[in-house]
């Protein structure tokens, strides 16, 4: 399982918003498409801009990766609460790229107070290849997440400090999970790595997840070590438990 999509521009959750109301109208793609250029049309004024904007807002919750499918649709179905946490987790499903971004920030922030945009391009370079795309993408992934509040600075500043944390409701962490694993291309891992990945470091994790989520299941290993891993979707599969996975870390 593999998703390398790049994140070319900068998004925000109003506009993120706009895209899973008209998603949640189940129009015919191109109905859907049109609506959505024509939502944007009081938010960004360049015809390119508004349109390069509608192709990423399109591939994360009209027409995802199919890596990401899964991830979206139960997300369609259920978002609600601080709508931050579900349109962040779509975003990193559907775009690696902003999965990479944000491990690297979580990884700087763990360390020092702040992150600049000038190392994390490199960082990104080195694994997305020296490119001018790249360039343009570690840029609009830094905008990004400012728009979310994930991280503060001040406008044409390298600088960016951690801003807001947020706290998830404890039935979307396993979603959460599932769209890290579709970020990083994995079908399994460590539950206590999970809830402590520097991909999250926006969000204020349980140390314990709810079993209610039907697309991952749990398997512990004989040294007590938890994994979760995806599960493929199932025609008529039975309700799934909704039994506590605790874990103390």
């Amino acid at each position: 399982m593999s998703n390398r999509r790049i994140l070319d521009r900068m998004v925000t959750p109003e506009w993120m918003s706009t895209a899973l109301r008209i998603a949640r109208m189940d129009k015919p793609w191109p109905e859907a498409r049109q609506l959505l250029e024509v939502a944007l049309r009081d938010k960004v004024e360049a015809k390119t801009g508004r349109r390069k904007t509608a192709t990423v807002l399109a591939g994360s919750w009209l027409k995802p990766a199919p890596e990401a499918q899964a991830v979206v649709d139960w997300a369609k179905e259920h978002a609600g609460g601080d709508i931050r946490v579900w349109h962040l987790g779509v975003l990193m499903a559907n775009y690696s790229f902003l999965g990479d971004v944000c491990a690297e920030v979580g990884r700087t922030l763990a360390l020092a107070q702040e992150v600049d945009t000038r190392s994390l391009r490199s960082a990104m370079k080195s694994t997305w290849g020296d490119r001018d795309v790249v360039n343009v993408a570690t840029r609009s992934a830094i905008r990004t997440l400012r728009s979310f509040g994930c991280l503060v600075g001040e406008n044409g500043e390298s600088r960016s400090e951690v801003g807001c944390r947020i706290t998830p409701e404890r039935s979307t962490v396993p979603w959460l999970i599932h769209a890290l694993m579709v970020a990083r291309g994995v079908r399994e891992v460590d539950l206590r790595d999970a809830l402590a990945a520097p991909e999250f470091f926006m969000f204020d994790l349980p140390t314990s997840i709810d079993n209610g989520y039907p697309h991952i299941e749990r398997f512990t290993e004989g040294s007590g070590r938890v994994v979760i891993g995806i599960v493929e979707r199932r025609e008529h599969s039975p309700p799934a438990s909704t039994k506590q996975m605790s874990l103390d870390v």
